[in-house]
């Protein structure tokens, strides 16, 4: 009789894919009972954040606890504490928001990783809380398909009724989710109008931008903005406070016309600031990397000023105004030429301060407008409606739903190269609602679709 004994792979010299650390924290696969930062700090994870595929931390917008402190940022996840260094993110001002910093295995560096402003970063050693060996995480990281949805290939088995009527349910539970969102929020800040200017800045931020924008609504509330008396006033305070204007000597290496604008801007910033006395936001708190020029986040905050200047939606009653949009005729049409935002005439030949670019009017395209009203108007108005017993008011909103189209975006196109085609935006809104709760964290023994197919695969071996 022989003995055979499996270890698990000696770390410092088995080539464990990084990814493996991203799947373990994204889907959370470590036990969560009195977590312990390296140097003894109780530690709550309120939100893991999500993961980021720019240049940067590896997760963004990351809600932690640490000895009774929330503390908002990014994650970075290494195999070990050594590589903070060889990877040069001491010197890297975009990793001075890194909340946490998570290591497979300690190393003579632990306990003491420094961000670029010289601050210790608070430190996890995921290898002894792991649930499930390590060697077996890596044989599932090797052997599980490519696919985001596992079930690709088999989606046409299922019957549509049970495919519609799942994905219908879903849509209802994300629209609930995204009310019950508001009514948290309500709580803390019970004004509608002051929910409307966060979330409709945090739905303009697109994806990667989106807290950031969140956060400067919120160091610059409307009562601020409305005391403002021109459009120049509200870029200065926006783009100041966004930590995004140029400093002095930025300022003399730019072209003549950015020059101006930027010293005009940092001018009337300095008599702000001794009205409002705002904290500025770290400028590595915006990301550019791999966006689209019309995505990056200093257009963004000239169009979303256009919304609090004098006469246009934020500045006066914007929940009257927009009453009034959705019950016209045609509200869809009425919803987005209330939210359109034209910026002032220096951000039609820029995307940013550093450089001119091509003549275009830097209006929002319809696709941006759909998304604002079905990730900040609507939520608000279901919340509104519910509060109130309106159920007509209910029903309106449902209906300007399905005069939108169905999203065209990565997740929707998973689902109809399977020939799954979302009918409506209310359709789409369950499609999304399936592969996150579903479909990334492999949840199929939960959902109708991957039980259907489990069934049927079992019958059919009988």
């Amino acid at each position: 009789m022989y003995e055979v004994k499996v270890h698990e792979p000696n770390v410092s010299t088995y080539n464990i894919p990084e990814s493996l650390l991203h799947d373990i924290w994204q889907y959370q696969r470590i036990r969560k009972d009195h977590l312990k930062t390296t140097d003894n700090r109780s530690i709550e994870i309120i939100r893991q954040g999500t993961p980021n595929l720019d240049s940067g931390p590896d997760f963004m917008n990351a809600t932690i606890i640490i000895d009774g402190i929330k503390w908002h940022g990014a994650i970075e996840i290494h195999i070990s504490s050594k590589d903070w260094y060889i990877h040069k993110h001491h010197e890297d001002q975009r990793y001075n928001n890194t909340v946490l910093h998570l290591s497979l295995i300690k190393d003579l560096h632990t306990g003491n990783l420094r961000r670029q402003d010289g601050s210790l970063i608070p430190e996890l050693i995921l290898l002894p809380l792991l649930k499930s060996s390590l060697r077996s995480l890596i044989y599932q990281k090797a052997v599980n398909p490519s696919s985001p949805v596992a079930c690709t290939g088999q989606l046409k088995q299922v019957p549509e009724s049970l495919k519609k009527n799942w994905v219908s349910n879903l849509s209802k539970e994300r629209l609930s989710r995204k009310k019950g969102q508001v009514s948290g929020v309500y709580l803390n800040t019970p004004d509608y109008d002051s929910i409307l200017h966060s979330y409709l800045f945090k739905a303009l931020g697109y994806d990667k931008n989106s807290e950031a924008m969140g956060e400067l609504a919120k160091r610059i509330p409307l009562s601020i903005s409305r005391q403002l008396n021109s459009l120049l006033e509200l870029e200065a305070l926006h783009f100041g406070v966004a930590g995004l204007l140029p400093k002095e000597n930025e300022c003399n290496s730019l072209p003549p016309e950015e020059s101006i604008y930027a010293r005009q801007l940092s001018d009337v910033f300095i008599q702000l600031r001794k009205a409002y006395d705002i904290p500025i936001m770290h400028s590595g708190s915006w990301l550019f990397f791999r966006l689209r020029p019309a995505n990056f986040p200093s257009l963004r905050i000239a169009q979303a000023t256009t919304w609090l200047s004098k006469g246009s939606l934020l500045y006066h009653d914007p929940l009257g105004q927009l009453f009034e949009a959705i019950n016209q005729p045609n509200p869809l049409s009425a919803l987005l030429d209330l939210l359109q935002c034209k910026p002032s005439i220096f951000w039609h030949t820029h995307y940013r301060f550093r450089k001119k670019a091509q003549l275009r009017y830097r209006i929002l395209g319809k696709q941006r407008l759909v998304k604002l009203i079905i990730n900040a108007l609507l939520p608000l108005f279901l919340f509104i409606a519910d509060q109130n017993d309106d159920i007509n008011f209910e029903n309106r909103i449902m209906d300007v739903l399905r005069l939108i189209p169905p999203e065209n975006d990565h997740v929707t196109r998973l689902f109809s190269e399977e020939n799954f085609q979302p009918s409506d935006s209310i359709m789409s809104q369950g499609i999304h609602e399936l592969y996150s709760s579903f479909c990334k964290p492999l949840q199929c023994l939960k959902c109708d679709i991957g039980k259907y197919l489990i069934q049927t695969d079992k019958s059919n071996n009988e």
